[in-house]
């Protein structure tokens, strides 16, 4: 019992006296609550997408309902108040016959809403009639103020009885792309994009650098003729290029199965686009790759450079989901690394940033991993950080 209670004392002395295995011990913990946090907060957001308070929607209504003013609108008003909503709603009236004047004015973003009552709708209700009354909406899913807007007119129209909506079969949608699934799009893809990389570089890096030095081969190599840098260069090299290689398959299995991921939704991806996360993609790999060697140079073993680079998963998805909470088209955010590259993975599903951004990007991601392998030369290099 009492050599059980020297290794247990042994391992608590080892933990709790490091404060490199401290941190290896509770951070991931902490990252992951704020992480989950910050995704459920951002995930209430884009899945019901709020409007400024005192904005005011623009709703046009066809003039042929049998009521001078539907109840509809009373109750889309009555739900605005509930909510806390100061702003006024405008209500306009146009005739039936006009309607793709509405349609326009409801692309380009005049209108927030269009909604068309077949002929005395409302005097029809409850009746026996051949047809239905029937409630057109048309919207502009492309602004979420439209979209939120036909969500909201589209619950509350259960206040009748005995109706259709959009039974004309034309679509609703008049606009381009959805707000809200861009919107998710952006905060799903590159989040999804940045674990599968780092995944794959977790299982490779560590394995390849510290496992040299547990393993007991890192001596018998550095007393051979090579020097130190040309050992680093070589494995920072294979690694880069195995990483690259599987970079490459996950970038075009990724962009592959967006079609299908958005099946349903109207989100096309241009061949500038696919070209653009392709670079994305191999950019930020790249700095994974450093960035993972190096510490897996400073590490002693396996469990070691794997306990360091865990933690910095929680750290890059946490970077992954900034741009649902801070706009990075800013041309200052493109020489911020890996928050550059994020914003342009971000930018291609919402706010396009400009051709200077995606180029400053790149560029300073191919310079900070040549800054991580330099270290990770300069490691190698260093006897006590190679055997210390």
């Amino acid at each position: 019992m009492k050599r059980i209670l020297a290794i247990v004392k042994k391992e608590f002395r080892r933990y709790f006296t490091d404060p490199r295995m401290l941190a290896a011990l509770f951070l991931p913990g902490i990252l992951i609550f704020v992480l989950y946090t910050v995704i459920g907060e951002i995930v209430k957001d884009v899945v019901a997408p709020s409007v400024e308070p005192t904005y005011s929607y623009r709703i046009a209504y066809s003039d042929n309902s049998g009521s001078p003013a539907p109840a509809i609108l009373s109750a889309f008003d009555a739900y605005l108040a509930g909510t806390g909503h100061e702003g006024e709603t405008a209500y306009v009236t146009y005739a039936p016959e006009a309607i793709e004047e509405q349609w326009s004015l409801l692309e380009k973003g005049d209108l927030d809403l269009v909604i068309r009552f077949s002929n005395d709708f409302e005097l029809d209700l409850g009746k026996l009639t051949p047809s239905k009354p029937n409630i057109d909406f048309f919207y502009n899913a492309s602004r979420s103020e439209s979209e939120t807007a036909y969500g909201v007119f589209t619950s509350l129209v259960s206040i009748y009885d005995g109706y259709t909506v959009n039974a004309s079969g034309e679509a609703p949608n008049v606009g381009g792309q959805s707000f809200a699934m861009n919107s998710l799009m952006a905060f799903i893809f590159p989040m999804v994009i940045i674990s599968l990389l780092y995944s794959s570089c977790l299982s490779i890096c560590p394995e390849s650098i510290a496992g040299e030095k547990e393993r007991g081969t890192l001596a018998s190599i550095l007393v051979t003729p090579i020097k130190p840098y040309e050992f680093a260069a070589g494995k920072v090299i294979s690694l880069t290029v195995l990483s690259v290689l599987s970079g490459i398959v996950s970038a075009l299995g990724t962009i592959a199965s967006i079609p299908m991921m958005l099946s349903g939704f109207s989100i096309n991806l241009g061949p500038a686009a696919i070209v653009g996360l392709f670079f994305c993609i191999i950019a930020i790999l790249l700095m994974m790759v450093s960035l993972a060697s190096f510490v897996s140079a400073f590490a002693k073993s396996v469990k070691e450079a794997t306990s360091y680079l865990g933690p910095l998963s929680a750290v890059l998805i946490i970077l992954a989901i900034l741009p649902m909470m801070v706009d990075l088209s800013p041309i200052g955010f493109a020489f911020v690394p890996f928050i550059n590259v994020i914003g342009c993975m971000s930018s291609v599903f919402v706010t396009p940033v400009p051709l200077a951004y995606w180029v400053i990007s790149i560029v300073e991601s191919l310079l900070v991993s040549a800054f991580f392998v330099y270290l990770t030369v300069r490691m190698f290099r260093s006897e006590r950080a190679m055997f210390g």
